[in-house]
């Protein structure tokens, strides 16, 4: 089925059950994939009254997590070490998975993901083939090879145990510092950086990892100064230190959604984290009442 008939049958289940906050969600999230984002957003804050004015708030299994297996993700690392030789020197690891080699000495194991940044001068052409013609890695199904969208990143995925990574491209901008993230819409998510870091290296089960050669003051720009502390309801996407304040409209619209899935599987605490996060954003939201509401349910 094409996704214009995909969207029309949201759109339908919406006029019939309007006030199944759901099917609401389904709509603005199908809305927002078409760049309808005024609408989705209000599709969204319309759902956090349907749920907010409920009851008895019904909740359903969580959706099955990708499989990540922190072991399994090593050994994808170190096959993406042999297939980025020819740009050795020139990517690192970051995010979640610098945080997990640094303060845990491996991959996170609640982490659904591994994250590599790479140096934005590198040709994006030649390093999808590079990926393309390892035997090993393939490039991930929903990852776009779109001009727009591979200026910032692209996922590859290993062949052999399904481990996703995504790889992050820090691009400088006018006032030379530098900027990574992905595109979505209405504007990409984007992380500022000072510079490109100086490369270092980590050794983790007799193998060397390439990372920030000052991995605590990377891992600070981007968790803060408790980086070391873990955070069981940390997102990069919504509460990293380093967010680009163009990026606030995508992230708040990231934040509605995710609120609303986690009050629907039953994550309370995780939904008003993301509530207090948007409300951040912009205090003007409708969204008081439904904070008490969810407290009532801790």
């Amino acid at each position: 089925m094409k996704r214009g008939n995909d969207i029309a049958f949201i759109k339908h289940a919406y006029d019939m059950k309007p006030l199944d906050d759901g099917i609401a969600s389904a709509y603005a999230t199908a809305l927002w994939g078409q760049d309808e984002c005024h609408t989705a957003r209000q599709i969204f804050l319309d759902c956090c009254e349907i749920i907010q004015n409920k009851e008895f708030l019904q909740t359903e299994p969580s959706p099955k997590r990708v499989s990540f297996n922190p072991e399994d993700a090593v050994i994808a690392l170190i096959d993406l070490k042999k297939v980025l030789e020819p740009i050795s020197g020139n990517y690192w690891l970051d995010f979640g998975t610098l945080l997990g080699f640094i303060r845990e000495g491996g991959p996170l194991k609640h982490d659904k993901d591994a994250d590599i940044g790479v140096s934005g001068n590198i040709d994006r052409t030649a390093l999808t083939q590079l990926i393309k013609n390892s035997i090993i890695f393939d490039l991930h199904p929903k990852s776009s090879l779109d001009e727009q969208k591979i200026h910032y990143s692209f996922s590859i995925v290993h062949k052999k145990l399904g481990i996703l990574i995504d790889i992050f491209f820090y691009n400088q901008n006018r006032d030379g510092s530098f900027a990574c993230g992905f595109w979505k819409h209405p504007v990409p998510v984007t992380w500022s950086f000072d510079n490109i870091p100086r490369l270092g290296k980590i050794t983790v089960d007799g193998n060397d990892f390439p990372v920030p050669d000052d991995p605590s003051k990377h891992l600070e720009k981007i968790y803060g100064p408790n980086w070391m502390v873990p955070d069981k309801l940390f997102d990069t996407v919504l509460s990293a230190h380093n967010l680009c304040r163009s990026s606030l409209e995508t992230s708040t619209l990231f934040g509605l959604q995710r609120l609303i899935n986690s009050v629907r599987t039953g994550r309370i605490e995780k939904a008003i984290y993301y509530l207090d996060v948007i409300q951040g954003f912009d205090a003007n939201l409708p969204l008081k009442e439904l904070k008490l509401r969810l407290q009532k349910e801790l």
